[in-house]
């Protein structure tokens, strides 16, 4: 079987790393393609994963988003066409799932977020997958139930355990062990889910850190926009101990081994809640189904209010280097599916 995989975002590639082992050992024929968005062609080479890199990255306007998504979507078409894929399968790539369905190849979505901009899975994915926590949530978002399919766990725990903490990883990113280390997510500038509350409370928080001495915050801005918006709010109110992380870093480790981790939502903060970091949320968009379930087993926090933001305690966070994150098994499950989905064509 031919499985045509497309990473448009930096979460997707640990996301299908593991997807991508059990593909191959079953012998399928991958496609790789990647968007160069982000971090996105970085980690796949930090992973071993060889693709081709396809578009480029849209910025914040509407019409240069949608111009962009047409543009890459006719250059994958032209690529995969004469590969002739049995099935393309994402994360969210809306150019992907314009590609596959004008060359008549059955594509599955993945998502984990129901209230992203969603029209072009609607129309053209075959099948859409989703976290059983959020089955019922993307029904009611408008997936029709026969698009939408679950699966036993969360998106990150497909490659959690895969995760090894490394003792001194602090020591290597030269944080004392006085230090409370404080890991930032800005909320995304150009993102189709921003809201200005989000990006206010943001701000309250860099106001708030300029207040602990004992802290230091590396900041992972998604694209150039949002580091300047951070970094001239940072000039601006004379903010020191932020300090922008300009290379790609083991994220699992830097999270893992973080005090706290405060961000403007998606898929770092999940990540660090499922490893048990102190974390916090300051996206005061829709909430998710999955972040939902996150706040109600209290593993995830939301800061709702700028006073909320002026209760933050900052302190440091006892980890051990034993840790492990249990193996659900949820790569095979999703390679399971790709499979009955391909053999069936009806999916």
């Amino acid at each position: 079987m031919r499985v045509w995989v497309d990473m448009d975002n930096s979460p997707h590639v640990p996301f299908f790393a593991p997807i991508l082992r059990e593909l191959q050992r079953r012998r399928h024929q991958l496609i790789l393609t990647a968007r160069p968005y982000a971090q996105t062609l970085e980690l796949t080479r930090m992973f071993g994963i060889q693709v081709h890199s396809v578009g480029s990255y849209g910025g914040k306007q509407p019409f240069s988003k949608l111009w962009t998504l047409i543009r890459r979507a006719q250059q994958l078409w032209k690529m995969v066409r004469p590969l002739r894929p049995d099935i393309a399968v994402s994360h969210g790539s809306r150019a992907q799932v314009v590609a596959a369905a004008t060359l008549g190849i059955p594509a599955v979505v993945c998502l984990d977020y129901e209230w992203t901009e969603r029209w072009i899975f609607r129309w053209g994915a075959r099948r859409v997958l989703v976290p059983e926590v959020a089955v019922a949530a993307a029904l009611k978002a408008g997936f029709a139930q026969s698009q939408v399919r679950g699966y036993p766990g969360l998106k990150e725990e497909v490659y959690l355990p895969d995760f090894i903490p490394e003792p001194d990883f602090r020591a290597q990113l030269g944080i004392a062990e006085d230090v409370c280390l404080v890991v930032l997510r800005p909320p995304s500038l150009t993102a189709n889910y921003r809201t200005v509350r989000t990006q206010r409370l943001f701000e309250a928080v860099l106001y708030r850190l300029r207040q602990e001495p004992s802290v230091v915050a590396l900041l992972l801005p998604r694209s150039r926009q949002d580091r300047e918006w951070v970094m001239g709010i940072c000039r601006a109110q004379n903010i020191a101990n932020i300090r922008i992380v300009d290379r790609v870093l083991p994220g699992l480790q830097l999270l893992y081994w973080a005090d706290v981790v405060i961000s403007g939502g998606g898929t770092m903060n999940r990540e660090a809640a499922l490893l048990g970091t102190p974390t916090y949320s300051v996206f005061a968009g829709p909430i998710g189904a999955v972040d939902h379930w996150l706040l109600q087993t209290g593993r995830l926090r939301l800061l709702r209010s700028v006073e909320d933001v002026a209760q933050l305690r900052c302190q440091r966070f006892p980890r051990t280097p034993s840790w492990r994150y249990p193996d659900k098994g949820l790569a095979a499950v999703i390679a399971d599916f790709i499979e009955d989905c391909s053999s069936a064509r009806s999916c």
